[in-house]
């Protein structure tokens, strides 16, 4: 049997060295750039490329001033909501002062001179005593219905 004998004389090479080119040190993007894409300057899309990117920027602007707009009248919708509560509740207390003042028993309350005429009592207490103590009878006979 032969030995086959393999050389380990292979000279590491580097890409620079093989292609017999010097190697470019790019400080930025534009200048690779420009090294290797000039052709690309005359590439027919790259105005339509130039075209879409402004659009997008442009969009990207309307974009941000219709959210901006979007939380302005979200913030005056909620100011709005609680002004609205607001109001609800002032309307519902002057509405149950108005009831109140406008009822029967209320104004025989504020009223002793309306007590005696509808009555015919000196007073209300008189007659709430008057009232509580019928009650009870008052109470399981189906024919009455008061409350005081």
């Amino acid at each position: 049997m032969q030995e086959i004998k393999t050389s380990t004389n292979i000279k590491e090479e580097s890409v620079a060295e093989v292609f017999n080119v010097e190697p470019v040190n790019y400080t930025t993007l534009n200048d690779m750039e420009q090294t290797f894409i000039p052709e690309m300057k005359n590439d027919p899309f790259q105005e339509e490329i130039t075209s879409l990117q402004h659009q997008l920027q442009q969009m990207t602007l309307e974009r941000d001033a219709a959210l901006r707009k979007v939380e302005m009248l979200s913030a005056s919708i909620e100011e709005l909501l609680v002004k609205r509560q607001q109001a609800e509740l002032t309307a519902f207390d002057a509405l149950e002062k108005l009831k109140l003042s406008k009822s029967m028993l209320h104004q025989l309350k504020q009223d002793k001179k309306m007590t005696l005429y509808y009555t015919g009592l000196s007073s209300f207490d008189l007659l709430s005593d008057i009232f509580y103590a019928l009650h009870p009878a008052l109470h399981h006979d189906p024919r009455f219905k008061i409350s005081l």
